[in-house]
């Protein structure tokens, strides 16, 4: 963080500036939006840089190394955690506001930014899939077999098929359930718990031959 009176960007500002990078541009709008909730809250300017992905860790490492712009805070999924540890960007969480732990988080989330059984990252958000229905459908399924429509919302995939098997779709249905099956991160949403992918961390660890991962981003810093 630097000093009250100047930013990275050389700008004179009467108050102590945090610059945060990123690389996900659909994250604009929300970054915005909480670098002015926290500047209310703090008295602390928050100024987030949107990153090119390529090559991202080399561009904060050789920022740090040249300590210009460089930023207080990054955004990293998980799966670049290790190269980011092991290239000395990140370091084990002191965890000082004790709020890794499952009161605020998800096993899966805790997990996600651990790294050799130490806290490597704070966790931030997720990538998840949702499941959107045909309201008019489910209507019409709910008179013909006689019963309500929460009771036909599925909750798990054998649910799915056994409403396919029993309603009796109009001819301009043409499937009851599709999706992108060509890609991963959808398709873990629906056979997730059908399948064991990459362990409890769901990416690549050492002596594991899977090279499906499942992506996590954190929160890390780079220097108090």
């Amino acid at each position: 963080m630097d000093k009250a009176g100047v930013s990275t960007d050389g700008i004179l500002s009467p108050k102590p500036t945090l610059t945060v990078w990123y690389t996900e541009e659909k994250l604009e709008d929300y970054l915005s939006a909480m670098a002015l909730e926290y500047q209310d809250a703090t008295g602390v300017r928050v100024v987030p840089v949107l990153k090119s992905g390529l090559e991202y860790l080399e561009a904060v490492n050789g920022a740090s190394i040249a300590e210009e712009s460089m930023p207080d805070v990054y955004l990293i999924s998980n799966d670049g955690l290790e190269k980011a540890y092991l290239a000395g960007l990140a370091v084990n969480v002191k965890d000082q506001n004790a709020v890794l732990n499952t009161e605020n988080f998800p096993q899966t989330a805790l997990d996600a930014v651990t790294y050799q059984g130490h806290a490597v990252a704070y966790p931030l958000y997720f990538e998840t899939s949702a499941l959107v229905y045909n309201q008019t459908y489910l209507e019409q399924a709910a008179a013909e077999l006689e019963t309500d429509e929460v009771s036909l919302i599925p909750k798990t995939i054998d649910d799915i098929r056994n409403f396919a098997d029993e309603y009796n779709a109009p001819e301009t249905v043409e499937s009851v359930f599709r999706w992108d099956v060509s890609d991963f991160f959808y398709n873990y949403f629906f056979a997730g718990n059908y399948i064991t992918v990459g362990g409890s961390w769901g990416m690549i660890r050492p002596g594991s031959t899977s090279i499906i991962r499942m992506r996590f981003t954190g929160l890390r810093r780079t220097r108090s």
